[in-house]
């Protein structure tokens, strides 16, 4: 039984001391966790969608027609930052992104371009995703 103790005792304070340490490097590491979500209709033409609350790019044929849309990141720190960009969902694929980090300069801020590719072949409807920014420190 003593055994069994000393194991969970263990457990429990490599768990917490995990937990601890992660909640440390997040809060001085990572300074913002950003989401945009994404949608696209596939279709047999081409439409706008000027919104601004998402990365929306309309109506785009398969294979003929390519969208793109910005991001806009500021960085108020007096340090430069490291932005980190992960495309997942249904169109996660179809995203093209120049790169996928970026620094940006003490207080200043960067337009950074995100483009879409719907491949041949794609069936009409409704695709989504997300985009996550992460910026941390350097």
């Amino acid at each position: 039984m003593e055994k069994k103790n000393l194991i969970a005792i263990i457990t429990i304070a490599l768990l917490l001391g995990a937990s601890i340490g992660f909640s440390v490097y997040s809060f001085y590491h990572v300074k913002k966790v950003q989401v945009y979500d994404m949608k696209v209709t596939v279709g047999d033409r081409l439409g706008f969608d000027v919104s601004g609350d998402s990365l929306s790019f309309g109506i785009l044929i398969p294979g003929a027609s390519t969208g793109h849309r910005d991001i806009i990141i500021t960085n108020n720190e007096d340090y430069p930052v490291k932005a980190q960009f992960y495309a997942y969902g249904d169109m996660a694929e179809w995203v093209y992104l120049p790169e996928n980090m970026v620094i940006i300069g003490p207080e200043s801020n960067i337009t950074f371009p995100v483009g879409l590719n719907v491949p041949s072949g794609t069936q009409y409807g409704n695709y989504t995703g997300r985009m996550r920014v992460v910026v941390e420190k350097q």
